[in-house]
């Protein structure tokens, strides 16, 4: 098959199956695009290359790899971009001291957490070669990331995004980012000494930053920027879920040993320290119980900004292919409870507020 037409097919069939699993998603109250990071998943070995092996690896032939990953390269980079520019520098001087508790242990705890569990993975997960203080430090902070984009989403589907809760979790969520993006710089720099350090990994870093100093310098141009999030997200994040799910094996879970037992020990040490940790910061800075949970259950949605975190650890060589498929079901996980979680605290405590008198504009992009 000619290169540029198996390209063209690769496409079409990534975003029609994108487009239909978010629709899918949609009714069971979910964000569509964890529909689509399903659905990459499923195009990749985990689904169609198990039960249709030859022919997913004619369409998804290796030789045209390279240009499939330049695309969803793109489509990462334009999009991190987008997400800076609604990153507000002016929130870090506004918010208050509860606000910074809050968001200190919605980073800490999980941190403190993810450390000591990255010891026990070390010796067991550990990609032959990978220095052990950088694996340590990314295992750590990826499992202390909020998906900012993702959580807009669901506090804008549910009109919680003018509830003291939601502008909360908002605020919370744009300085962890702030914070989980200077994390995995640092590993950057550890690693960097050693090896060399694939685009995809400084083109995340760059594209962000200049998002965030473009709407400080300029704030005239986050409306013209924002004209270009819909075809960003429709077109163009579908493939940078199905180079995940390429390289996802879930089959790879079941295979090593004992690491079942460890996915589950990841999704709970990662939800114990989410969203327990900021629900219980929510409560020492005299949150109602509910309002603290809710905090917390909303604190724990990972998503997209989560897989973005992990194909720079894989780019890194810091998670083998097993580790890899089990922090992608872990973020996958975690998102996807917060939706359920949400409908429980409400059916729980029938009378608080369920959703904001009116809509708000949601400063943060919209996938």
């Amino acid at each position: 098959m000619n290169a540029a037409v198996s390209v063209f097919l690769q496409l079409a069939v990534i975003i029609v199956a994108a487009r239909v699993a978010g629709e899918l998603f949609r009714v069971f109250r979910q964000p569509p695009v964890v529909g689509e990071m399903f659905a990459g998943i499923l195009l990749g070995p985990s689904l169609a290359g198990h039960f249709f092996p030859v022919e997913h690896a004619r369409l998804f032939a290796e030789a045209t790899r390279p240009a499939l990953s330049l695309i969803a390269q793109f489509g990462i980079v334009l999009f991190m971009f987008v997400v800076g520019t609604h990153i507000e520098l002016g929130v870090f001087r506004r918010h208050s001291r509860a606000i910074a508790s809050m968001a200190s242990a919605s980073i800490a705890v999980p941190f403190a957490l993810g450390l000591a569990l990255a010891w026990e993975l070390y010796p067991r997960f550990a990609a032959a070669g990978a220095p052990k203080l950088p694996f340590l430090l990314f295992i750590a902070t990826a499992l202390s990331v909020t998906a900012f984009p993702v959580l807009a989403r669901i506090l804008t589907d549910r009109r919680l995004e003018g509830t003291a809760n939601g502008r909360t979790a908002l605020v919370c969520a744009a300085i962890n980012d702030a914070v989980a993006w200077a994390l995995v710089a640092s590993v950057v720099g550890l690693v960097r000494a050693g090896a060399t350090v694939p685009f995809s990994v400084h083109g995340v870093f760059i594209a962000f930053v200049a998002g965030v100093m473009a709407a400080f310098a300029i704030p005239r141009l986050v409306p013209v920027i924002e004209r270009i999030e819909k075809p960003a997200t429709r077109y163009l994040l579908p493939v940078f879920f199905a180079m995940v799910g390429l390289r996802t094996d879930l089959y790879l879970i079941n295979g090593a040993a004992g690491s079942l037992f460890w996915c589950g020990a990841i999704i709970v040490v990662a939800t114990a320290g989410k969203l327990g940790g900021t629900a219980l910061a929510g409560r020492a800075a005299g949150m109602p119980g509910s309002d603290a949970l809710t905090l917390g259950i909303l604190m724990n949605t990972r998503g997209l900004m989560e897989l973005v975190v992990l194909n720079i650890g894989h780019d890194l060589g810091l998670l083998p292919a097993g580790l890899f498929a089990m922090m992608v079901v872990m973020a996958l996980v975690t998102t996807c409870m917060t939706g359920p979680l949400l409908d429980l605290v409400v059916r729980l405590t029938p009378d608080r507020p369920r959703s904001s008198p009116r809509r708000t504009r949601t400063t943060a992009a919209q996938p």
